[in-house]
């Protein structure tokens, strides 16, 4: 009896970064961005997310974003 290989389906998230932490602020939370990632994966399976955000030179929050974003 032979198996098929069920082929494992996945989405992607494509994430404005300013209206995101827009919306979080203005209900006074403060994102974690672990958690989303996590959540967007779990519940959602997403298995690549895109976070489009404005760029500044040289590194701080925005350069950890990025790098939790690409480890996940």
């Amino acid at each position: 009896m032979k198996y098929k290989k069920q082929k494992i389906q996945s989405n992607y998230a494509f994430i404005d970064s300013q209206n995101l932490n827009l919306g979080v602020r203005s209900q006074g939370w403060k994102l974690d961005w672990r958690k989303f990632r996590q959540y967007l994966r779990d519940k959602h399976k997403v298995g690549k997310a895109y976070l489009f955000i404005g760029y500044k030179t040289g590194k701080g929050f925005t350069q950890d974003c990025l790098n939790l974003f690409r480890v996940m």
